[in-house]
């Protein structure tokens, strides 16, 4: 890599779309034609392209050297030659799209391709014809970023993008396909990372402390790196530099504090106000008179059982004079229609149609003879449909809790806005204990809040001003805040809902509105609606981490475009392996057709779908009972950490698992109990050191190893000062492991060898390794011997010979014979797998009867 001058950072707003941004002082090469000139320190995003000044705001020594081919004209590829001479440019190199207005949300639009030097002007030509340039060219000036290219051994990601982090000082890395990591960077801690120096990594576990260097160096900024590791430098080859969107929402603006109107009898032609005794006749009302019973006030329902007037607008297309005046009426306030029927399978039930906030008598109207009219049109089993009326009850945020009658515990999923949402955006996760089998008698103010979990909430479902229910940005501030504001709501959310499913008699999932204004309402939160809940057939499965999706056989379907795209291309036989949901319009999120139609088509044609949503809502369910492959990008809170018995723990985690809800059982050990426990405990840790993946764990395990080690001498009546005798002294005579030699083998040499003395470890003879690739496997030996038992038949003792520093070892394909107690002779056929889990080994082991080869009786002469 060329030698390049570092640069001291520095605050400013910039043209890239962030106010806080760190300074470009530093020079850069540009190809205009067949010249090559030097622009900067103040170069701009529309002279280089975003990516280019990206890698400008970095220190030198971090980023492989590299030049800007100008997209305004032809670059020779004389000029090309010249700037890679200048920089000292390898052979090979990347070569990189850098439009001026290519920012992070357009990653990965334009293509990227590695050439020789000699073919950087074709190649640039190449990506020039590409639709995708083509498609941008109108729209901004796309230059090319000419860059070394460092031959990558790992890569991966560092961001601290607001969807992430709360906090810009938090950041998070995730290497390759590994799992995301989380680091934290404060300025009082890590003054010392602001280094320009090269980001020296001479192994994998290293590389957490490049990327906090990296972070320290952005500082306060939001941003997103892409690097590469060549074992022995971590690189940056990306840099977007994010602002904090200044758009958006607050979600508490939305709601109404008008009070609902209060409509007596006699002013209805149409509707009739429900009663508690009408609530027993269908299933909606019969929900709002169990919550009645619990003490909620509910609303006031307004009910259409007239089988004529359904009749005019199912069958005739008409809306009747006396339902018009009441919807006349009614519509004044924010009004919903609901529906329900007698005769319905419960998956039928989902189905029915529901109105937006009808705000005026033709909304309700186009409503009833569209909407309504169509779905109920193909429910031939529908019998009694009644249409449910009640005024918009705003709210600030909703939510899904699960209970069970029998089950202390209850999970609240919960978001802004009305619970829509849930199917398919980010949200909340409470999980709480009610403290109580039986709660008669009890208070919800007992219950324990056990995990919580604020998510990032960049979107919800709300009324806009119209009253049509939209999608809406979230604001900064409201995106991080938890949606359930008050620990008492979530209290009373779960100890309510399990009292709905001990009066429902089974496990329930309930729906919330939570926050609703007191000019509504003088409950705070109030039940809504609730219905049968079963368990994922086959589980819940947890999304695979990934920062971008770069495979054409990964769809994104946001809308019905996308929907029809998807579906299309996958009957032309296009492979398709995952879909992920992300709606931008209400027509997926409310569509249950799109639901089952997505359900079915992802069975079909085997792929996995992948939501962000809550799991206890109709989209989740609907998807996993269909049998399709369903997962989640977050599963918290859906599976408890295990409890692991029989093995020693820290003195403190059984409390800690007794605040969490649950029972523990456990032992004192005292003598030689609890030295053989410390024992195992020193190899159980050992393994978790061979585990750790990155130099931050391994030092969090170092320090659990040498804790159990404390307590092993303590318990032996071991000192530290005999320990370090004993040490000094092995290290006096054997040396330390500062060289890190591995002894490889050892043999005799012939008795007549005259070069003896390069048999010593001269450093001249000594092979150097770097990775852990290149280091000597321990051989993995199979061996059968044949043996009689106490009986006298004739046995097999089959020996494995492995070592316990790999995970996986797999021995196959062995026939022995083995001899019955009748003298007859069977071929088996052994085959196991050995797989090591910590410090546990796993033993599989199969034995069939090996294939016997057929004797047939051919003449060999006449063959």
């Amino acid at each position: 890599m060329a030698k390049q001058t570092a640069l001291v950072p520095h605050q400013l707003s910039s043209d890239d779309g962030s106010s806080a941004l760190l300074a470009v002082n530093r020079s850069v090469l540009v190809v205009t034609g067949g010249t090559v000139i030097e622009l900067g320190p103040n170069v701009s995003s529309e002279q280089v392209g975003l990516k280019a000044l990206g890698l400008l705001r970095m220190p030198t020594a971090w980023v492989p050297p590299f030049f800007v081919v100008s997209g305004t004209t032809v670059a020779s590829q004389e000029a090309i030659y010249e700037a890679a001479h200048r920089l000292e440019l390898p052979d090979e190199v990347w070569v990189r799209s850098s439009g001026m207005s290519e920012g992070m949300s357009e990653r990965g639009a334009l293509e990227s391709q590695v050439a020789r030097l000699s073919t950087v002007s074709a190649t640039i030509a190449e990506l020039k014809a590409t639709a995708a340039f083509q498609a941008e060219r109108d729209s901004q000036i796309i230059h090319f970023v000419v860059q070394s290219r460092v031959s990558a051994k790992k890569k991966g990601h560092l961001s601290n993008e607001r969807h992430l982090q709360r906090h810009a000082r938090d950041w998070t890395y995730q290497i390759e396909d590994g799992a995301p990591q989380s680091v934290a960077v404060r300025k009082w801690r890590d003054a010392s990372l602001r280094d320009t120096q090269a980001l020296a990594s001479e192994a994998l576990v290293h590389i957490p402390r490049p990327l906090r260097a990296m972070a320290a160096w952005i500082g306060q900024s939001r941003a997103h790196l892409e690097w590469v590791w060549d074992g022995e430098h971590v690189w940056v080859v990306q840099l977007d530099l994010l602002r904090d969107r200044d758009t958006g929402v607050d979600p508490r603006s939305l709601v109404s504090r008008k009070p609902r109107p209060e409509i007596s009898r006699e002013r209805l032609r149409a509707f009739t106000p429900s009663t508690l005794k009408e609530m027993k006749g269908y299933p909606k009302l019969n929900n709002a008179r169990m919550y009645a019973k619990l003490g909620y006030k509910m609303p006031k329902f307004y009910v259409l059982v007239s089988s004529d007037l359904i009749d005019e607008v199912l069958h005739g297309g008409r809306i009747p004079s006396d339902l018009l005046c009441d919807l006349e009426l009614l519509c004044a306030h924010p009004f919903v229609l609901r529906t329900d029927a007698e005769g319905l399978k419960p998956s039928q039930r989902q189905m029915l149609p529901r109105s937006d906030e009808l705000r005026t008598a033709s909304a309700a109207c186009d409503w009833l003879l569209g909407k309504f009219r169509q779905t109920m049109s193909t429910l031939s089993s529908a019998k009694k449909v009644a249409l449910i009326g009640h005024h918009f009850i705003p709210a600030v945020a909703s939510a899904w809790c699960q209970a069970t009658p029998d089950d202390r515990r209850a999970r609240i999923e919960s978001l802004w806005g009305i619970p829509e949402g849930l199917y398919c955006y980010a949200h909340d996760v409470f999980d709480v204990d009610t403290m109580h089998a039986r709660l008669a008698g009890k208070n919800f103010n007992s219950s324990q809040i056990l995990l919580r979990r604020e998510r990032y909430k960049g979107k919800f479902v709300a009324p806009n001003s119209h009253g049509e229910w939209r999608v809406h940005h979230t604001s900064v501030g409201p995106d991080w805040t938890r949606s359930i504001e008050r620990d008492a709501w979530v209290k009373e959310i779960a100890w309510r809902s399990r009292e709905i499913a001990i009066e429902a008699g089974e496990p329930v999932v309930v729906m919330w509105f939570i926050n609703i204004p007191n000019e509504q309402s003088l409950q705070r939160v109030m039940p809504w609606y609730h219905e049968p809940w079963k368990p994922t057939p086959g589980g819940y499965k947890k999304a695979a981490p990934r920062t971008k999706l770069n495979s054409a056989q990964i769809r994104r379907v946001s809308n019905q475009q996308d929907w029809h795209a998807l579906v299309q291309d996958a009957a032309k036989g296009a492979v398709i392996e995952r879909v992920v949901v992300d709606p931008q319009d209400e027509s997926i999120i409310r569509s249950r057709e799109f639901v089952n139609a997505l359900a079915t088509h992802a069975k079909n044609n085997d792929y996995v779908v992948e939501l962000s949503g809550g799991l206890l809502s109709h989209f989740y369910y609907m998807l996993a009972k269909e049998g399709c492959h369903v997962e989640c990008v977050d599963l918290f809170g859906v599976t408890e950490e295990a409890i692991e018995y029989n093995k020693l723990v820290r003195d403190k985690v059984p409390d800690d698992i007794v605040h969490r809800g649950e029972l523990v059982q456990v032992y004192a050990l005292q003598g030689d109990a609890l030295v053989a426990s410390l024992r195992r405990k020193v190899v159980e840790e050992s393994f978790e050191v061979l585990e750790a993946a990155t130099i931050d764990d391994i030092a969090d395990e170092i320090a659990d190893l040498a804790e159990v080690t404390e307590a092993l001498m303590s318990a032996l009546k071991i000192d530290m000062k005999e320990i370090e005798g004993r040490r000094a002294k092995k290290t006096e005579k054997r040396g330390a492991f500062e060289k890190g030699l591995m002894l490889a083998r050892t043999s005799l040499p012939p008795p007549l060898r005259s070069d003896i003395n390069a048999l010593t470890s001269s450093g001249e003879q000594i092979k150097t390794l770097k990775d852990v690739i290149d280091l000597p496997r321990f051989d993995s030996d199979f061996h059968v011997d044949q043996r009689l038992d106490s009986s006298g038949i004739p046995e097999r003792q089959l020996t494995l010979t492995l070592s316990t520093f790999d995970e996986h070892h797999s021995f196959g394909g062995h026939i022995f014979d083995l001899v019955t107690a009748s003298g007859a002779a069977h071929k088996i056929l052994f085959r196991a797998t050995v797989e090591r889990l910590g410090a546990t080994l796993k033993l599989k082991v199969r034995l069939t009867s090996a294939a016997d080869q057929m004797e047939l009786p051919l003449d060999t002469q006449d063959a």
